[in-house]
């Protein structure tokens, strides 16, 4: 018996997903992990203390910057660039590791709720749905998302611990039981916001487990105090960040706080829906063409959605004595969903933001009675086999850059990222007239955003193409959404590099400022992305041959919000122009904005400031 369990688990949580997933590992870096991996580049062959500080600091990926997360990317290389194998290998490790902390916490609770012989057998299964289920596949091999892995690692060896303690506690073993249930709190949640802050909803998470799982007579005070103040601090926490949150939603992003939490009814039933009946259609890794919700029946899909959880949670409620299993999945879903689906002010939506949140879903499947529990195991086994062959299908997908771009463009009609991306990897393999009609044919259809427009003239102008609508969807583009200011800034200088060198037809400086004009007008903006407005203004002057307008908008830059690298990169430019004077007052107006740096410091340039400047 021994033998087959082991062998059991094994199949459908081990060998079975690194079947499934095999051949995704070839696959490409994409999107966001180009910004958060070129930081290798700081370490390279130094690997040092310095060097390895240099890494974590260079881009903080979230309120704690998640060093965890990025130090687990040196189990992989220490440079920049890479291949993408063994990135996306550790992923899928860490992935089948999570599965089995879910195999033991889901044996765990059915022992409890159930006490059947075939509680094993039904936890492995409930726990394969997990690992196998294609809507994950974004979630494992999206290197970047090893935040996600690993901050879902850590709140479920929390919950394991949570368990194994309250049970030394009903067995009167109370300083190991408390012990492991503090150890918990320290694993889930304080390691786990090192990896990805919403670990820190942990605290949240043991409440519904203490509550369905656990004898009310073995609840003391202490046990009370430990489950309730961190979780009392946690919401104080959402309330004393929302000033800074409201910040977000006037000058960032292009949604009010009232539309995001009416696009979330939306999204959590998208992820549901996604999740519980999986096809080979998803949105994947481009989710900015998803539509946002501006009123109650706007579109009407918000009411019935709205109305479908409230539905979902009160059956949840009314049913937590009689089948606290289904009851402690919906619980699980919503709470983990509450910092990435409420308030804070991030995109609208994202598929591995349903990682940690869906890993309870099916538990409510061991309520299901049948004449023989064999049968049920036997109906999961076929589930579980169904979601495996759309796993490894969605994993050759994955496995080619290519085809992967082409399938989002597909199924993503709405979203830029998806046309941009897909134009890209076209353009590197030469085909600029299929990348150029890629984009055409999106901004033919849609509204075009800053970006698509500008990535479609700078195309248009390399083969010397651009058109009049070109130019018309150039000007008109920044009306639909802020777009992030760093990349406007690199795509104004391609731009303008191009024109520089009588590349364009139609378009010109002149346009390309008026692009400018229509961006400040368009939305309020704050210090950072008038920053990047002055950045790209200054590129403009410098490639049309205007020296005084580059340096009155490089040096208002530098006035407008602190930022080291631009004032390093600035000031050096100066001085490799051999415009000396100019070069000090950039190091003295630096010094002054990033008042915690000397002028050395910033420009990291002894040799020549001191020489320079001191005179």
């Amino acid at each position: 018996m021994l033998l087959r369990k082991t062998l059991f688990f094994l199949f459908f949580l081990v060998v079975l997903p690194l079947f499934c997933y095999w051949l995704a590992l070839s696959g490409p870096f994409l999107f966001d992990d180009f910004a958060n991996l070129e930081q290798l580049s700081l370490i390279s062959s130094n690997l040092s203390f310095e060097s390895v500080k240099a890494f974590l600091d260079a881009r903080p990926a979230g309120p704690t910057g998640r060093p965890i997360a990025l130090l687990s990317f040196l189990l992989n290389d220490f440079g920049w660039p890479s291949e993408a194998y063994s990135f996306k290998y550790t992923n899928l490790m860490i992935h089948i590791i999570n599965g089995l902390l879910l195999l033991i916490i889901t044996l765990n609770l059915l022992t409890r709720s159930l006490k059947s012989e075939w509680s094993f057998w039904i936890a492995v299964l409930v726990a394969s749905f997990w690992v196998l289920n294609p809507y994950n596949v974004s979630s494992v091999m999206y290197v970047v998302q090893r935040m996600a892995l690993l901050s879902t690692f850590f709140v479920f060896a929390g919950l394991v611990f949570y368990i194994y303690g309250r049970a030394a506690i009903e067995e009167g073993r109370a300083k190991k039981g408390f012990a492991l249930l503090l150890f918990g709190y320290l694993v889930g949640a304080g390691l786990g916001i090192l990896a990805k802050e919403n670990a820190a909803l942990y605290v949240w998470l043991v409440v519904p487990l203490e509550y369905l799982f656990f004898g009310r007579k073995t609840r003391g005070r202490l046990l009370r105090f430990i489950i309730w103040v961190p979780a009392i601090i946690l919401l104080c926490g959402f309330i004393y960040k929302m000033p800074d949150f409201l910040y977000q939603y006037q000058w960032v992003r292009d949604f009010s706080l009232s539309e995001r939490l009416l696009s979330q009814s939306r999204a959590l039933f998208y992820y549901l829906w996604r999740y519980l009946i999986p096809g080979v259609g998803y949105i994947g890794i481009y989710a900015d063409g998803f539509q946002k919700s501006t009123g109650i029946i706007e579109p009407v899909s918000t009411l019935f959605t709205i109305a479908a959880h409230f539905a979902l949670i009160a059956v949840a409620i009314r049913l937590k004595g009689k089948f606290p299993l289904f009851s402690f999945g919906v619980f699980f879903f919503y709470i983990a969903h509450f910092m990435e689906g409420s308030v804070v002010p991030i995109e609208l939506m994202f598929e591995h933001r349903n990682y940690l949140p869906s890993s309870f879903l099916f538990l409510g499947l061991a309520h299901i009675k049948v004449k023989k529990d064999k049968l049920l195991i036997l109906i999961l086994c076929a589930f579980a086999l169904v979601y495996a062959s759309l796993l490894r299908l969605q994993s050759a997908y994955w496995s080619d850059a290519l085809t992967l771009k082409g399938v989002f463009l597909v199924e993503n009609k709405k979203s830029e990222r998806a046309a941009v991306d897909y134009a890209q990897i076209l353009e590197d393999l030469g085909q600029r007239e299929k990348a150029l009609n890629v984009l055409r044919g999106y901004t033919s259809r849609e509204r075009a955003g800053l970006h698509i427009a500008l990535n479609q003239a700078a195309i248009a102008c390399s083969i010397n193409a651009d058109t009049e609508e070109d130019k018309k969807i150039l000007i008109d583009s920044p009306s639909k959404y802020r777009g992030k200011g760093e990349a406007v800034t690199d795509k104004v200088k391609r731009l303008s590099m191009m024109l520089a060198r009588g590349k364009c037809k139609t378009i010109d400086f002149e346009d390309l400022a008026k692009t400018l004009d229509n961006y400040r007008a368009a939305y309020e903006r704050d210090g950072q992305a008038k920053q990047s407005e002055l950045v790209s203004r200054a590129y403009i002057s410098f490639y049309s041959g205007s020296y005084e307008n580059f340096k009155k908008n490089i040096l208002e830059a530098i006035r407008t919000a602190p930022n080291p690298p631009l004032s390093r990169s600035a000031c050096a430019q100066f001085y490799q122009l051999e415009r000396y004077d100019d070069a000090c007052e950039c190091l003295e107006i630096s010094s002054e904005v990033n008042y915690d740096l000397t002028s050395n410091h910033i420009i990291g340039a002894d040799h020549w400031a001191s020489d320079v400047c001191n005179q």
